[in-house]
C-alpha cells in the first residue's frame, strides 16, 4: 500500500491525519486504508466547498456589474437573496435581463455603445456625400465656362469689335474676341483651375431689404455636432457676417423677415441667440444705457433694446450688441461666405478699443434707427486728413458725417468736433442720448461757430421708431 497523502494537500491537518504509535499493534491493513479514504473525502469535501464560496463571490460580482438593476429589485424584493441564491435563480436573474435588453426583430438594443458609434459614423458619411456631390457640381460648373472660353468662334465670324459690358452699359469699352487658337494657349499657360475665393459681399440695402447669399443644406462637417439647428443658426451667422450689423434686434428682424413666420422678439430666436453665443460662434455683451427708457415695458425687446421695468431701476434701457468670433468665420468661410467687419469691430479697432464698449453701443443703436428711416449706414468711415467720425449716413442725395455724443469728456473736445463738422460738411450733424442732452449739444455747435446743423436723439428715435418719425429730430 502506498503511504497516505500528506495532510496539506487540501485542508488542515485532522486527526486521521497521523496514525497512532501503536498502529502497526492495533490496527489491521483494512482498518488503515479505511482510515485513508476517510482523510481523502474530507479533503476533497474542503476544496469543493471552498470553490463553491469562490464561484458564489464571482456570480455576486458579475451581477453587481452588469445586472444592477435586476440584483437591485431581487433583493428589494427577497433581503435573503444572496444567501440563499441558487444556481437556478441566478440563471432566471440572467435570462430577465436578456428579456429587457432585447427588442424583437432587431438583435440587442440599438442604445448600446456599438450601435450609437454606428450611426454616428453613418451620419457623418452621409454629411461627406452630399458635400462631395456639391463639390462636384461646382467642378462641372468651372468646366462648363472653361468649355465656353475655349469654343468662341473665330475672329472671322466676328464682324464687329463687340463690347463686353459690366454693370453699366455705357461705361463699357469695345473689346475684341481672341481666336480659339489664343484662348488654347492662354488657357494652357494657366495653372490648374482652383475654386476662387469668394469676394467680400456687401449687403444690398433697400430699405430694410438684405439679399444674403444661399448657405448648404448642411452645416461644415467640423461643426455638425454643435450646429443642430442649421438653417436658422446659419441664416443666423451669414446675416451678422453679411450686413456687419452689430445690433441684435437687427439681425433679429432680418431672420423675422426672411422666415416670414416667426416675430424678432419670438423666445426661439433668444434661444438660437444663446445657443450661438454659448457655443462660441459669436459674443453677445450688453450695454445699459442710462437715461433712456422705452415708451411701452415688456419682457421683450422691440428696439433692440431690452428695458429694465422694475420699479426702483429709473430710467435704463440695455442694448445688445453682437460680433462674430473666429469660430463663427471659419463656418461661414467654409460655406463660401466672406464675412465682413461688423460695427463693433470697426468701432474697437478706431474708436479707444473695448474701453469704449458703452460709445459702441449708442452708435450701433443710432446706426440701427437710421436705418430702420431708410439711410444707408457706414460706421467709422475713412475721411481723408481727419479723424473717422462715428456714422455716415446717406439717402438719395444727403450724406452726412454724425457725431454720438453722451455729453462725457471735455467741453474743449467736443468743441473742436464741432468746428471739424461744419469745415468738413458745412453743417453739424449730432445725435444725443436725451432729448436735454440734444439741447445742449446743439447750444454747443452753435457756440463753436456751427451756424446750421442737425441733431437728433436716442429717447426720440426709440418713441417715433413705429410711427416712422424723421430720424433729425431739429434743424437750425
Amino acid at each position: 500500500m502506498s503511504p497516505a497523502p500528506s495532510a496539506h494537500a487540501y485542508g488542515a491537518a485532522s486527526p486521521w491525519a497521523a496514525e497512532p504509535d501503536d498502529a502497526g499493534l492495533s490496527l489491521s491493513a483494512f482498518e488503515r486504508t479505511a482510515r485513508q479514504i476517510a482523510e481523502e473525502e474530507r479533503q476533497l469535501r474542503l476544496l469543493a466547498e471552498e470553490r463553491l464560496r469562490d464561484y458564489a463571490r464571482l456570480t455576486l460580482d458579475l451581477a453587481s456589474v452588469f445586472l444592477a438593476a435586476e440584483l437591485d429589485a431581487r433583493t428589494r424584493a427577497d433581503p435573503y437573496f444572496l444567501s440563499r441564491a441558487t444556481a437556478a435563480d441566478w440563471r432566471s436573474l440572467l435570462q430577465a435581463a436578456q428579456r429587457r435588453q432585447l427588442i424583437p426583430g432587431t438583435g440587442w438594443s440599438a442604445s448600446t455603445t456599438a450601435d450609437v458609434e454606428t450611426e454616428r459614423w453613418r451620419s457623418e458619411a452621409l454629411h461627406w456625400q452630399a458635400e462631395a456631390q456639391q463639390l462636384h457640381a461646382e467642378v462641372a460648373h468651372l468646366q462648363d465656362e472653361l468649355t465656353a472660353l475655349t469654343t468662341r468662334p473665330s475672329p472671322a465670324a466676328v464682324s464687329e469689335a463687340a463690347p463686353l459690358v459690366d454693370g453699366d452699359p455705357t461705361s463699357a469699352t469695345p473689346v475684341m474676341v481672341a481666336a480659339p487658337s489664343v484662348l488654347a494657349q492662354a488657357s494652357n499657360a494657366l495653372p490648374p483651375l482652383t475654386k476662387p475665393k469668394p469676394p467680400v459681399v456687401a449687403p444690398a440695402v433697400h430699405g430694410n431689404a438684405i439679399s444674403l447669399p444661399p448657405m448648404p443644406a448642411l452645416a461644415p462637417g467640423r461643426f455638425a455636432d454643435q450646429l443642430r439647428n442649421w438653417p436658422r443658426e446659419s441664416l443666423a451667422l451669414c446675416a451678422l457676417g453679411v450686413t456687419g450689423w452689430s445690433m441684435r434686434q437687427a439681425i433679429a428682424e432680418l431672420l423675422s423677415a426672411k422666415l416670414g413666420d416667426v416675430q424678432p422678439n419670438a423666445g426661439s430666436l433668444r434661444r438660437l441667440f444663446t445657443n450661438l453665443a454659448r457655443r462660441g460662434f459669436w459674443r453677445e455683451e450688453k450695454v445699459v444705457v442710462n437715461g433712456v427708457r422705452r415708451p411701452e415695458t415688456g419682457l421683450t425687446d422691440a428696439d433692440g433694446t431690452s428695458a429694465d421695468a422694475g420699479p426702483d431701476a429709473g430710467d435704463a434701457t440695455t442694448l445688445i450688441l453682437v460680433r462674430l468670433t473666429e469660430l463663427g468665420r471659419e463656418v461661414l468661410q467654409a460655406c463660401g461666405v466672406q464675412p465682413v467687419s461688423s460695427e463693433w469691430e470697426r468701432l474697437l479697432a478706431t474708436h479707444g478699443g473695448s474701453a469704449q464698449t458703452a460709445h459702441a453701443g449708442l452708435v450701433c443703436a443710432v446706426t440701427y434707427h437710421a436705418r430702420r428711416r431708410g439711410y444707408a449706414t457706414t460706421v467709422c468711415p475713412e475721411v481723408t486728413g481727419l479723424a473717422a467720425p462715428d456714422i455716415q449716413v446717406s439717402r438719395n442725395d444727403e450724406s452726412l458725417y454724425v457725431e454720438v455724443e453722451d455729453e462725457s469728456g471735455s467741453v474743449e473736445r467736443r468743441l473742436r468736433k464741432w468746428r471739424n463738422q461744419a469745415a468738413l460738411q458745412g453743417r453739424a450733424a449730432i445725435a444725443a442720448v436725451t432729448p436735454a442732452a440734444r439741447t445742449n449739444l446743439v447750444n454747443e455747435a452753435r457756440a463753436a461757430a456751427c451756424e446750421h446743423g442737425v441733431a437728433t436723439d436716442l429717447q426720440t428715435l426709440m418713441e417715433t421708431q413705429e410711427t416712422g418719425g424723421p430720424l433729425w429730430a431739429v434743424e437750425w
